[in-house]
């Protein structure tokens, strides 16, 4: 998957349904409705940051490489 050098925006990443299925299975806290709703427009970039506060960039990195190769 393209993700865009991290421009793409989450609504896209999660049209992909593989992508939303790992979204799900790795942060399953994130994918509720009112989460989903304010975030469609944001950037993988700027999700990436508010993440790095409470996702260790281990698992970030891991889910980052998984999501290219969808």
């Amino acid at each position: 998957m393209d993700l865009k050098n991290n421009s793409i925006t989450l609504g896209e990443l999660l049209a992909n349904p593989k992508a939303a299925a790992l979204a799900k299975k790795e942060f399953p806290e994130l994918m509720n409705p009112f989460f989903l709703r304010m975030a469609q427009n944001m950037t993988l970039k700027k999700a990436l940051g508010y993440a790095k506060n409470q996702i260790s960039q281990k698992k970030i990195d891991r889910v980052l490489e998984e999501l290219k190769r969808l």
